[in-house]
């Protein structure tokens, strides 16, 4: 498996993160937090976790 790409579209209509793999392209996982929200998801990485911000919430997920 490559390097994992992270990303927050707009094109869902339902927003959150996806996870790619950078050598297939192959998504890894989604994440939503279903709260509706329509502010920006912020993203941020420590290597082995994926932070995002979502309006007040924050997350932390496996890379």
């Amino acid at each position: 498996m490559g390097d994992p790409r992270f990303g927050a579209p707009d094109l869902d209509a339902k927003g959150g993160i996806i996870a790619m793999d950078a050598k297939t392209g192959d998504v890894r996982w989604t994440f939503n937090d279903g709260s509706g929200d329509h502010q920006a998801w912020l993203v941020a990485t420590d290597g082995e976790r994926l932070f995002a911000l979502h309006g007040t919430a924050l997350h932390a997920l496996p890379v």
